[in-house]
């Protein structure tokens, strides 16, 4: 039994040699597979990675190749198109010079039309009036003898007679504003020949004044005050070497006597006596003389206000001398006619400005869903603030602005300083009547620190007796773009040219043309905007308290044609109503008052006309402080 398990042992020993034998074998059988099978995959991986890359490279300067041949269409295409280019923008030129003259011709005769048609309004509207006033006394009339049925005949005869007496009386009211015309021209004529006498009388006066006074003047410098000099010169010498000296003296001495009288403890009354009768003598001289210093200190004072007034005498005569002699250079001057009607020409208003009368009458007094502040200060050095808030009542949106602005007269420089609630920065330096008189330059720069934008533009003004020219430079990074602007005037008459150039696009922007005519209490402007834009307005002071204005536009294109009509009545020096109406049936009421010098209070109402009961109608509120 031993043995069989003995045997056994071995056999199972040997067993498992052999097994271990046979999967050892196996396994160096599977590894040697396994690298091989691994090598050729990696040896037929690299030859399709060759392949590949050869294929890749063969591609790749395939595409070469046919990016060059592309570059090479691209710039023969380009020079094409270039030339093109340069033969369209040729043609475009010429087409825009054409349609520029045309456009021109069109804005004239399109300005003839519409004066015509605003003439033919205003007469249409006048025609109109007179109708219906008569039209309404008609009505009247008509309703009396509807009323008086017995005596028909009676009235129909006085109908008659009022018509005929209206008539008349028409013709007579226009012959008396012809004679009235007349009479203002004769009394204008001769306000003006007065006032020339008035003036000449004036200067005689003058010249005689100014001859006594030369006369007074010298005897006082010859005689009077040469003598007062002297007298003052001695007096005060001898004050000063002998009097004060003296009574230095004596103050010494008697100071010294009451000193060995006090030790000695005042040995007598009778010395007493005497040293106080001798103080009080010389406490008079010296009040006395005290009181001979302050009048001869007052005279002098006196002589020196005398003096003060010969020198500015002089100064005022030298002024005087050398006003004549400029009013006899101008005369020279404007002894030539060319100069002399240059001369009689005033200075036209910039571009921006024309209308600005009419413009105002509907603009200013109103501040329609707005409640509003301004602040005006100005400090002892002569800085200049002014803030300004406003909220609107339909979005509740808070926007304020404050500004600073410093004048430095003697340079002629001026430095404002702006800042707003949507954070931007704004600084403004302005230069004017140095370099040339009558020229302004101004150096505009803004920047937005949330957004980092900046902006830049360089403004110049130009005005002299009968024209006004501008020009600004906004600069941007596509380009700058260029603004111009020029007024010209005479006797009255005034016409304007505005445009705007972008050089990023090379393209006209803005093409604008007015004309307008301006007297004292009456002034008349038409404009014509990108042709495709027409406007005019009228302004007129009926009475020293009473301004009207009417506004008319219309762009082509659209039949509808915008109207309004606004006044402002000065009810007293402190309070102002102002009033308006388009011709969709807004309508805008302003009232200011003046509380006290600096503070003005302004209200204001919108209210929609079509639609009263519908709401939307808006309320302002506006306070000025100027201190």
């Amino acid at each position: 039994m031993v043995e069989e398990e003995e045997v056994e042992e071995l056999y199972s020993l040997m067993v498992v040699e052999e097994e271990e034998e046979l999967y050892s074998l196996m396994v160096e059988e599977e590894e040697e597979l396994y690298s091989l099978m691994v090598e050729e995959e990696e040896e037929e991986l690299y030859s399709l990675m060759v392949e590949e890359e050869e294929e890749l490279y063969s591609l790749m300067v395939e595409e070469e190749e046919e990016e060059e041949l592309y570059s090479l269409m691209v710039e023969e295409e380009e020079e094409e198109l270039y030339s093109l280019m340069v033969e369209e923008e040729e043609e475009l030129y010429s087409l825009m010079v054409e349609e520029e003259e045309e456009e021109e011709l069109y804005s004239l005769m399109v300005e003839e039309e519409l004066y015509s048609l605003m003439v033919e309004e205003v007469y249409s509207l006048m025609v109109e009036e007179l109708y219906s006033l008569m039209v309404e006394e008609e009505e009247e009339e008509v309703y009396s003898l509807m009323v008086e049925e017995e005596e028909e005949e009676e009235l129909y005869s006085l109908m008659v007679e009022e018509v005929y007496s209206l008539m008349v009386e028409e013709v007579l009211y226009s012959l008396m504003v012809e004679e009235e015309e007349e009479l203002y021209s004769l009394m204008v004529e001769e306000e003006v020949l007065y006032s020339l006498m008035v003036e000449e009388e004036e200067e005689e006066e003058l010249y005689s004044l100014m001859v006594e006074e030369e006369e007074l003047y010298s005897l006082m410098v010859e005689e009077e005050l040469y003598s007062l000099m002297v007298e003052e010169e001695e007096l005060y010498s001898l004050m000063v070497e002998e009097e004060l000296y003296s009574l230095m003296v004596e103050e010494e001495e008697l100071y010294s006597l009451m000193v060995e009288e006090e030790e000695e403890e005042l040995y007598s009354l009778m010395v007493e006596e005497e040293l106080y009768s001798l103080m009080a003598e010389e406490e008079e001289e010296l009040y006395s003389l005290m009181v001979e210093e302050e009048e001869l200190y007052s005279l002098m004072v006196e002589e020196e206000e005398l003096y003060s007034l010969m020198v500015e005498e002089e100064e005022v005569y030298s002024l005087m001398e050398e006003e004549e002699e400029e009013e006899e250079e101008e005369e020279e001057l404007y002894s030539s006619p060319i100069i002399a009607l240059l001369a009689k020409m005033a200075v036209p208003p910039c571009y921006a400005d024309l209308g600005k009368s009419a413009k105002d009458i509907f603009n200013k007094g109103y501040g329609f869903g707005l409640v509003k502040l301004d602040v005006k200060t100005k400090s002892s050095t002569g800085v200049e603030f002014k803030t300004s808030g406003s909220s609107n009542t339909d979005t509740s949106k808070v926007a304020g602005t404050l500004e600073t602005k410093y004048k430095r007269s003697e340079y002629g420089l001026t430095f404002t300083e702006k800042w707003n609630t949507d954070n931007t920065l704004g600084t403004e330096i302005t230069i004017e009547d140095q370099i040339a008189k009558g020229l302004k330059l101004t150096f505009d720069t803004t920047f937005s620190p949330n957004t980092g934008k900046k902006s830049g533009k360089v403004k110049t003004a130009y005005k002299r007796e009968f024209v006004n020219l501008g020009c600004d430079v906004d600069f941007d990074f596509a380009g700058p773009t260029i603004h111009g602007a020029a007024v010209v005037g005479y006797e009255g008459w005034l016409a304007g040219y505005q445009m705007t150039f972008d050089t990023a696009k090379s393209k006209m922007s803005q093409n604008n043309f007015a004309v307008g005519y301006k007297t004292g209490d009456f002034q008349l402007h038409t404009n014509v905007n990108d042709g495709a834009e027409f406007g005019g307005s009228i302004y007129q002071k009926v009475s020293d308290t009473l301004e009207t204005s009417v506004n008319l536009a219309w762009t082509a294109g659209s039949n509808g044609t915008r109207f309004g009509i606004a006044a402002k009545y000065q009810l007293d020096k402190d309070a102002t109503l102002s009033a308006k109406v388009n011709n969709t049936s807004l309508v805008g009421v302003g009232y200011t008052q003046t509380l006290r010098p600096g503070v003005k209070l302004t209200l204001s109402a919108l209210v929609d006309g079509k639609n009263i009961n519908a709401g939307g109608h808006k309320l302002g509120l506006g306070l000025e402080l100027e201190a």
